[in-house]
């Protein structure tokens, strides 16, 4: 039998992509937060801040389960809860 090989789900680029694509969607009040958030060195844009979450999880290990929402076995994820949280 064969080991599975190794897989990154999102990577670097999975990350930026997904950005691009969400910033569209933002309102136009979300998309001044984003803007107001945003570190100098992001000129502006939110893709360059999007693999940021990898980067520390990496970085600092402990990080890593705050990383991402897990739903294991289910498909409900409460998005509501996720936006007071966030």
């Amino acid at each position: 039998a064969t080991a599975p090989r190794r897989a990154d789900a999102w990577g670097k680029e999975g990350h930026i992509m997904v950005c691009k694509i969400v910033e569209r969607y933002l309102s136009e009040d979300a998309a001044a937060a984003v803007q107001d958030l945003l570190p100098e060195s992001a000129g502006g844009e939110l893709s360059t801040m999007c693999p940021w979450a990898d980067t520390m999880r990496f970085r600092y290990h402990w990080a890593s389960p705050l990383h991402y929402a897990n739903t294991p076995n289910v498909c409900n994820f409460n998005f509501s809860h996720a936006k007071e949280v966030g």
